[in-house]
């Protein structure tokens, strides 16, 4: 039995090239044009005057890419009920987290859990914290990229390693101009 593999169209490849056009369109708009923050406080805090509903649609839509598009139905598939549990238990997770972790934070005027745990326990322990959240962000980002790379490689007929590259490429280009701003 043969798999049968459907190359885009012409329309398709057009929309696919506006779409990674766009998103570099918008790494240089925001690199030349957008305001820049001068400090760790504007940047990861905006200097703690955002309301909270644009920080948390901020979090919420960072922790969703390609792998969860493409993970959760076929864990749904495999395990069936047993991913509700999992799914009905986030929003009580955020709760706890907005309504026990963020006061302390805040009170405390501390960016992050890496250095409360450094003021609580000691610097080794903040230092092992970060090296393992590194290690744990390093696999993921390798997975963001491959997820969607693998489904561009399925639907267009590009190699592997040239969908890898494709995705690689306006993903760190764009993030690069934001970035490095003078």
């Amino acid at each position: 039995m043969s798999v049968e593999v459907n190359a885009f169209s012409g329309l398709d490849y057009f929309i696919f090239i506006a779409v990674l056009t766009v998103s570099v369109l918008i790494g240089i708009y925001h690199a030349m044009f957008a305001g820049r923050q001068k400090t760790s406080e504007q940047y990861f805090l905006a200097n703690r005057s955002m309301h909270s509903f644009p920080v948390a649609v901020s979090v919420a839509v960072s922790i969703v890419s390609a792998i969860t598009y493409l993970g959760t139905p076929a864990e749904v598939y495999l395990r069936g009920p047993g991913y509700w549990p999992s799914a009905l238990s986030r929003p009580f997770a955020g709760y706890l987290v907005v309504n026990l972790l963020l006061p302390v934070f805040y009170n405390l005027k501390i960016t992050s859990v890496f250095e409360y745990l450094g003021m609580r326990f000691s610097p080794t322990v903040r230092y092992i914290a970060v090296a393992v959240q590194f290690a744990a962000n390093l696999l993921g980002m390798g997975l963001a990229v491959y997820a969607p790379a693998l489904v561009l490689n399925a639907v267009t007929g590009l190699s592997l390693y040239g969908s890898i590259l494709t995705v690689g490429i306006v993903c760190t280009f764009s993030v690069q101009l934001v970035v490095s701003k003078p």
